[in-house]
């Protein structure tokens, strides 16, 4: 089985973000972290409906409409790398 990969920039110039992509990803980081500030990126991804409130929070705090796999792909990817929200101050 072949996994998509996600190119985020290319999804959000596709979508019209004029910002930068570590942008969306600390955005995508403080609405997961503001929704359950205790769980996991896992953890919000065993439950459904966690997962669909956070990309909806995501799409409407960011105000741009991404695909729901796209922003929890994000929210994985961003661990997978070591992208924290500090790195940006």
């Amino acid at each position: 089985m072949k996994i998509n990969k996600i190119n985020l920039v290319k999804e959000l110039n596709d979508a019209g973000y004029d910002r930068h992509a570590d942008d969306y990803r600390v955005a995508v980081l403080e609405i997961a972290h503001a929704l359950r500030p205790e769980w996991t990126d896992e953890e919000i991804l065993y439950h459904p409906d966690v997962s669909k409130e956070l990309c909806r929070r995501v799409n409407n705090e960011t105000g741009v409409t991404l695909a729901d796999h796209v922003i929890l792909r994000t929210l994985v990817n961003c661990r997978k790398r070591g992208f924290a929200i500090d790195q940006t101050t």
